[in-house]
């Protein structure tokens, strides 16, 4: 089983070339944000404890995202392998996630030079409230406004993305997540994608790392 890993800022992308690789290959995409996101939303003793964490743009405790992975993974059955979206952003994490193992391992930065551009585009982000798809109003809007193109349900906002929330992610990713990217170079498993330019020209590079 392949196990591939995004990393990136908010906004670099990592959600739609998840799904990318989801429809594309088989890779299951799991996303730690949708995963709490579906916690909060059944009003599970968890997702009451993270919601006010996550809305701030706050950082959950490490055993709790290593045992939510865990649980998906265990879940898998016949997929190709995996996309991690969010996870791991800790050197600790990336610690619990190597004793999983798989046939192979890819890892890749989706990097943006620019912070305003990421901040921007996810003020601009839209996201169905059923299947998850994620729109953007300036640079991939729905073909219908308020509709999902894929399922038709209704498009939202995430309460998490205001500004201020949005900034605390960057500083929360700037002061746990790059330190551990570290970790990834010296495996010599870590590419990096310019995800400033269009998401198809973001989509063929990860394919070329692929292949």
């Amino acid at each position: 089983m392949t196990r591939i890993i995004l990393f990136g800022v908010p906004g670099s992308g990592k959600g739609t070339q998840a799904r990318r690789l989801d429809e594309r290959f088989g890779y299951c995409h799991i996303s730690t944000g949708d995963l709490i996101r579906a916690e909060i939303s059944a009003g599970t003793p968890l997702g009451r404890r993270v919601q006010p964490i996550l809305e701030k743009g706050g950082y959950i405790d490490d055993s709790i995202m290593v045992e939510m992975v865990r649980e998906r993974v265990a879940r898998l059955d016949d997929a190709a392998g995996y996309v991690l979206d969010g996870f791991p952003r800790t050197l600790d994490q990336a610690h619990s996630l190597s004793r999983l193992e798989v046939s192979r391992e890819i890892s890749i930065l989706l990097e943006i030079a620019d912070e305003e551009q990421a901040v921007q585009r996810i003020l601009k982000r839209i996201t169905c409230s059923h299947c998850g798809a994620v729109f953007n109003l300036d640079v991939n809007p729905p073909r219908e406004p308020d509709l999902c193109d894929s399922c038709g349900e209704k498009l939202i906002r995430r309460s998490d993305d205001d500004e201020a929330a949005i900034r605390q992610r960057f500083r929360v990713f700037r002061e746990r997540t790059l330190p551990m990217l570290d970790y990834y170079r010296d495996l010599g498993e870590l590419y990096s994608v310019d995800a400033g330019r269009p998401i198809d020209q973001v989509s063929r590079s990860i394919e070329e790392i692929l292949s």
